[in-house]
């Protein structure tokens, strides 16, 4: 039957490059291998146009660089008025050895070239189905029904593939759409058409699409290459559900009796865990001659199947323990001569182009054999929701709708392989980077002569400047020995030399970047470490090309090596960003992506630098918006900052030098790093009197990060935080590059950055320097992270808390809650030493599923419930769980944090965070800390905690405390115990409540140290620990402690009597003779010549008396008076502060259909069916409309608008939380005062305000553009 069809292109990435040139009749195609690689031979296509009249039907010839005809096929995509065609896509076979260049012409009316060894084409069959043929399989597909009489149900109507041929030349499979519960009409069916795309004998394709009554579309797409033996499957969904309900394709592999082809062994490889394979098999598959590859041993497995799920199939994630691929054969068909053994797999191909394939990492994906044996691939049709957390880093294609899924696989077929590595050969050949992706890289392109170098972290200005400044800078002679400043050629030429052929530099790079992979060693789901390694050449390829006397062909081969780099590492089939799959924790797409600014800013002529480095400026905005928190505090806790912040501050610095990040932007990157300094410890003695930043997640103490990159950074834009990052870095220790103990992450660039930048440290006296110090290292509140408690700072006796609550938790143990103190010279509760403590359990006795963690007790300074091994889940608290309230003050620094516990799991169990907990419900812990400051360093200064709890009270608690110190360091009393440091500084606990303790030591080894626990537990029916953490001095006067009331403490000292009041939620109202306090925290410190009053938190105004005087007024406030001035007896009102927000607002309802509101002012203007203003007055309380809530402490003013929310918030520093508007899609980011950063979105949104007036907004994180 003849027939015309108009062909379309979908699946391959096309592209008229510069190796296509249009002279004439003529098409030139032709690339240059220059990254040492083999690429083997595969089908091409290039689309290409035509003049009017120069090419007809199929007239066409193709010749290589010796003259040799080759098959082509020509695909018309569209056609002149005169009928010639006008743009079509040419296909041919081609390959590329190492070190070579192809090169083929194409000539239009010509005779035609000769038959290839094998044909594929599309024929109609009777007009019953339609079908595509290759020498290894054929496949049929239904007869179109364009248009149904009505719509029908998806199960009944046949699914996209009829049968395909197996090496028996026997007929199998087909498909269909299960039968689903509560299925939409949406989804009932118009019509489906199926539709020839593409015929000829290099490639066929045909096209089955529904057409869904609710205006949604399913879309499978059928190819066949003639040289490979798989059909190739590309499908496009959109059925307009998201997450429920599921509906389902089913690929049918095999027949459904059995007498028909029924597999019963299947061969699977995974990149995660060893599987148990089946040795009789694998004796048997040997005895056929079939080959399991050694280099897969140990992830592979062999076994006889049985009904049910046979495997589920990982698309490319880090993480997922389903499998890669699989493949099924019949037992007895290994005895069949070796042409006639039928085989089938499933592959899943080009990770680069699905979108929304995130289902559960690949769990949705299942392969099963069913009840009658039949082999059933089954994937979802209904997308699956988006993870709304910057712990899953998935990215998405924002430019389709939310609903759409996109799939590429395969199905492998024909005769039993000599070898399952064929498998794997698959996935590489026609599901990753290959010759038809590389042919299309710009390699060669005019270099602009205004290009000037070095450009990646300084240019020839800062050199200049450099050497201006040489008298200042403490690396003076490593600055005069730079490379950089040696003009001599033949350094250059050596250099270049290196880049180009070096075994360590890009070629040893390129092949990380294209075959390495992983820890799963799968190239295809690559590895992490790309912007670690791409320093170690990228700066020696700068060093040759700044050299103006490097010979021009060595200058074009080093800028060819950077192009094809940076096109690697831009291959969506490489980065995997815009399928939605897990990209491993936080770090790793950083470190992964951010080696692309290293290459694209050294060729900032080649026609894509330009996108290149935007997107990477627009990947930076996004994780700013996505990971910071709004005072910069980094999403990974700990040493695990140093995992990816240097790499991100290095691509902030070279793309601001490139002019690709703006001043605001740039600003936000250098905030990271300078919030992270305020976490610095006192000088630490086991650190030769360095500072550092002690480990709040996994990983341990840090003895170095990045602070002086940072400095650089901010040179300009903030020249006194560059100063201050100076500081940081002296007090460090100065570190650099050179540690022979360890790797330090990103220390290579700086035998680069000091000896350009040392004139921006300054002398060794700079770490002295008050005025910096004072700056740095203060009290603090870091929302999203916890706090810093800080007295004296400078001083040998300086005390010191890093308070842990917050919702960045990747890379954190369950530790919400924990604190480190240091105090007069000595680590009082030192955070571990090692990495991954609690996980190894080679690297002391808390970890793994039988470690001291696991079964006795917390290895931080938190409180357990229920019984010691229960951890209270991972991360613990909830979404409410930070540092809600915060104050400091001259005499007082306080905090609060809460969080709710229902895990009643154990560490380290296979479902440790998946219970249902209690069956009571959840324990409310409530923790705040109360720090006193003393006078002088040497004095008082010590902290007051309270934990009281609420909700399913009745179970037992367990209160620890982590110490450094042996077993017999810690003197216990019935009050407490004491720790004694080495140096002869203690940490004495004392509890209140309970009124007699009795503590339990848990000791074990971490690395070569000691760690030691104290526990403390408190019965079922006991409801608070009061308790004061008291660091001293030998000789040093202990303070007689007394519990008056109900979180109250008076506290007799050296300096004084303090009375701290600790309310927590609710107001205390203390009176007593001379003294009073109303509020909900504070203190009132009586010392010899001043009294300090301070009422850090209060509902309302609140009060605080001695003697005749009484300050009233809204918290917080603080106010020291000398001691002759309170016998008079006076009243004096704090001024209130003034809010602009109207919550008096006639226009504001507190009641009516669709609101909430509890408050004493404030209510909800309604505007539409979800739009409203919610406005809550000062004091705590709730709004709400239809739905959506906002509660905390007003006053704030919430608008919901089509995109989420904005308003004003003002008052002090705190939390307010949100549940997630419905008009908000994806990762939700917050805007303060149009600076973006993550809020806490592990479930409601917790939203930090700042102190003042700020306007905010909740909206969706913009994602970078995706390369296509």
């Amino acid at each position: 039957m003849n027939f015309m069809i108009k062909l379309q292109t979908l699946l391959l990435t096309l592209l008229v490059a510069k190796s296509c040139v249009l002279k004439a009749a003529e098409i030139v195609f032709e690339q240059k291998e220059v990254l040492g690689k083999d690429w083997p031979r595969k089908l091409l296509s290039y689309e290409v146009e035509f003049g009017k009249g120069e090419a007809r039907g199929d007239q066409f010839s193709l010749k290589d660089s010796a003259g040799n005809l080759v098959p082509v096929q020509v695909d018309p995509l569209d056609v002149h008025s005169d009928d010639s065609i006008r743009k079509a896509i040419v296909r041919f076979y081609a390959e590329l050895p190492v070190g070579t260049t192809m090169r083929f012409v194409l000539h239009t009316n010509t005779e035609g070239d000769p038959a290839p060894k094998r044909a594929t084409h599309a024929v109609m069959e009777n007009d019953e189905s339609v079908a595509i043929t290759n020498s290894f399989t054929s496949v049929l597909f239904p007869k179109s029904q364009p248009r149904l009489k009505k719509p029908k149900p998806l199960h009944e109507v046949p699914g996209p593939l009829k049968r395909f041929r197996l090496a028996n030349k026997k007929m199998t499979g087909g498909s269909r759409f299960p039968r689903s519960d509560n299925v939409p009409e949406s989804t009932h069916v118009k019509g489906f058409e199926t539709r020839v795309v593409s015929t000829g004998p290099l490639y066929a394709e045909v096209s089955v699409r529904y057409e869904l009554f609710g205006g949604g579309h399913i879309e499978t797409r059928v190819g066949l290459e003639a040289e490979a033996p798989v059909i190739l499957m590309n499908e496009e969904i959109d059925t307009k559900l998201i997450g429920s309900p599921l509906l389902f394709v089913e690929y049918l592999l095999s027949g459904d009796s059995p007498s028909s082809w029924q597999p019963d062994i299947v061969y699977t490889r995974s990149g995660r865990p060893a599987y148990e394979s089946d040795a009789v098999l694998e004796e048997q598959f040997a005895k056929a001659g079939i080959e399991l590859p050694k280099a897969r041993q140990g992830s592979q497995k062999v076994s006889a199947m049985e009904v049910g799920n046979q495997f589920n199939l990982n698309v490319a994630s880090r993480w997922s323990t389903a499998s890669i691929f699989g493949g099924f054969v019949r037992k007895k068909d290994l005895s069949a001569s070796p042409e006639e053994r039928p085989f089938v797999g499933v592959v899943p191909l080009h990770a680069g182009k699905w979108r929304n394939g995130q289902h559960q990492e690949g769990f949705a994906f299942t392969i099963n054999q069913l009840p009658n044996k039949q082999l059933a691939v089954r994937l979802p049709l209904t997308a699956p929701p988006r993870r709304g957390s910057y712990l899953h880093t998935g990215e998405y294609d924002s430019t389709l709708p939310a609903s759409m899924v996109r799939r590429n696989w395969g199905i492998a077929v024909g005769p039993i392989p000599e070898s399952f590595q064929a498998l794997w050969d698959l996935r590489m050949h026609h599901g990753y980077l290959t010759l038809d992706d590389y042919k299309d890289w710009q390699l060669e392109w005019k270099e602009d002569p205004k290009v000037s170098y070095p450009r990646l972290f300084f240019t020839k200005q800062d050199l200049i400047k450099a050497k201006q400044h040489s008298s200042k800078n403490p690396y003076k002679e490593e600055l005069l020995a730079l490379d950089y400043l040696n003009e001599d050629p033949t350094l250059a030429q050596k250099l270049a030399e290196k880049a180009i052929k070096g075994s360590r530099y890009p070629r040893g790079y390129a092949s990380h970047l294209l075959t390495r992979g992983g820890y799963m060693g799968l190239p295809w789901v690559s590895g992490f470490h790309q912007a670690n390694y791409v320093v170690r050449w990228t700066m020696p390829a700068e060093i040759a090309l700044t050299n103006l006397k490097l010979e021009p062909e060595l200058r074009k081969q080093v800028r060819q090596q950077l192009a094809a780099l940076a096109y690697a590492a831009s291959e969506p089939d490489l980065t995997r960003r815009g399928c939605g799959v897990h990209q491993g924790n936080p770090n790793m797409p950083i470190r992964r992506f951010l080696a692309l600014p290293f290459l694209a800013a050294l060729i900032p002529d080649h026609p894509s630098a330009k996108e290149w480095l935007t997107v990477c400026a627009q990947f930076m905005e996004w994780k700013l918006q996505t990971m910071v928190a709004p005072k910069g505090d980094w999403g990974e806790p700990g040493r695990y900052l140093n995992a990816s912040l240097p790499y991100f501050i290095q691509a902030a610095i070279i793309l601001e030098n490139a002019g690709y990040l703006s001043e605001k932007i740039a600003r936000q990157c250098g905030a990271v790093a300078y919030e992270h300094s305020n976490f610095l410890t006192p000088p630490d003695p086991r650190f030769e009197g360095r500072r550092i930043v002690p480990s709040l997640g996994h990983g341990s103490q840090i003895d170095y990060f990045y602070a002086f990159a940072n400095a650089i950074l901010l040179r300009n834009q903030d020249p006194e935080k560059a100063k201050d990052l100076a500081w940081v870095w002296h007090a460090m220790g100065k570190p650099t590059g050179a540690n022979k103990k360890s790797h330090r992450e990103g220390y290579e660039l700086y035998k680069y950055f000091l000896p350009v930048y040392g004139h921006l440290l300054g002398d060794e006296k700079i770490v002295e320097s008050a005025k910096l110090r004072d700056r740095v290292v203060n009290s603090r509140w870091h929302p999203g992270w916890g706090a810093v408690l800080r007295a004296h700072a400078g001083d040998p006796n300086e005390t010191y808390m890093a308070y842990r609550q917050g919702f960045m938790v990747s890379h954190a143990d369950p530790n919400q809650g924990d604190f480190v103190i240091h105090a007069k010279g000595a680590p009082l509760t030192p955070s571990s030493k090692a990495h991954y403590l609690l996980h190894n359990k080679g690297r002391g006795d808390w970890g793994g599923p039988e470690g001291l963690y696991a079964t006795q007790g917390d290895h931080f300074c938190r409180i357990r419930f229920g019984k010691p091994e229960y951890y209270g889940g991972q991360p613990g608290g909830g979404s409410e769980s930070n540092v809600n309230e915060y104050f400091t003050g001259e005499s007082v620094d306080y905090l609060r944090g809460w969080g709710a516990y229902n895990d009643t799991n154990k560490w380290a169990t296979p479902k440790a965070e998946w219970t249902s907990g209690s069956e009571g419900g959840s324990i409310h812990w409530d923790r705040q800390v109360l720090f006193l400051k003393g006078k002088t360093a040497s004095g008082p200064n010590y902290f007051v905690l309270r934990d009281t709890f609420s909700g399913n009270t009745k179970q037992d608690k367990f209160w620890h405390l982590r110490t450094a110190v042996h077993p017999d360091k810690i003197k216990k009393s019935h009050r407490g115990f004491t720790v004694h440091a080495e140096n002869g500084t203690r940490l004495h606990a004392t509890f209140l409540l309970p009124k007699k303790v009795q503590a339990k030591v848990i000791t074990g080894r971490d690395l070569d140290t000691v760690s030691t626990s104290v526990q403390i537990k408190a019965g079922s029916s006991q409801t608070e620990y009061f308790s004061v953490l008291y660091p001293s001095v030998p000789n040093e006067k202990q303070p007689k402690l007394d519990k008056v009331t109900d979180g109250v403490l008076k506290s007799q000292t050296s300096e004084g009597t303090d009375y701290a009041f600790l309310g927590g939620e609710n107001t205390l109202v203390y009176q007593d003779e001379g003294l009073a306090f109303k509020g909900r925290s504070g203190a009132i410190r009586i010392t010899p010549k001043a009294i300090h009053f301070v009422l850090s938190t209060a509902d309302g105004e609140g009060s605080l008396t001695y003697k005749g005087l009484t300050y009233v007024g809204v918290a917080p406030f603080e106010k020291v008076v000398p001691i002759e001035m309170v016998n008079k007896t006076v009243t004096v009102q704090v001024p209130a502060p003034k809010y602009s927000i109207q919550y008096y607002d006639r226009k504001l309802k507190q009641s009516g259909e669709g609101i909430v509101f509890e408050g004493t002012s404030g209510g909800v203007e309604v505007a539409g069916k979800n739009s409203a203003r919610l406005v809550l007055g000062p004091g705590r309380g709730k709004v709400g409309f239809n739905g959506f809530q906002v509660w905390g402490e007003g006053p704030f003013e919430i608008k919901i608008v089509d995109d989420g929310v904005e308003g004003v918030t003002e008052g002090r520093e705190r939390f307010i939380y949100m549940k997630r508007p419905s008009t908000l899609k994806g990762i939700p980011a917050l805007w303060i005062d149009g600076v973006g950063s993550a809020p806490g979105y592990q479930g409601n949104l917790a939203i930090p305000v700042f102190a003042g007036k700020h306007e905010i907004k909740v909206g969706e994180a913009k994602q970078p553009d995706l390369f296509r």
